[in-house]
């Protein structure tokens, strides 16, 4: 297999997630809500702004939470339980905030999308 198929397969996987960009987050939500039952899910970046490109753009994801955990390792073992799901090279970008740092993004992103 050429390097220029594997960048086809590469591709077509991405493409995939953005075809079914719904159902991605439906499952980061639930994930997300079974870890921190409080948490509320948006969408933001290229895909909001529809200037995204598949195979380049990520997908970013904000999880707001008054219970989010503090520490940097506490943080990745949650990327780590939402991503199972969804895939570890998925072009999920997943951030976390709680209220305060929440405040940064609605400040500082252009547009926020609850995921409902």
């Amino acid at each position: 297999m050429s390097l220029i198929d594997i960048q086809k397969k590469v591709s077509q996987r991405e493409f995939e997630y953005y075809k079914n960009l719904d159902k991605h987050l439906e499952e980061i939500k639930k994930r997300a809500k079974e870890i921190l039952p409080d948490a509320k899910i948006y969408l933001f970046g290229s895909v909001v702004e529809g200037r995204y490109i598949p195979g380049k753009s990520d997908i970013d994801v904000l999880i707001v939470s008054k219970k989010m955990p503090r520490t940097a390792s506490e943080q990745a073992k949650i990327r780590v339980e939402i991503l199972k799901d969804v895939g570890f090279f998925s072009p999920f970008e997943i951030h976390l905030a709680d209220e305060e740092v929440f405040e940064y993004y609605k400040k500082n992103v252009k547009k926020l999308v609850e995921i409902n």
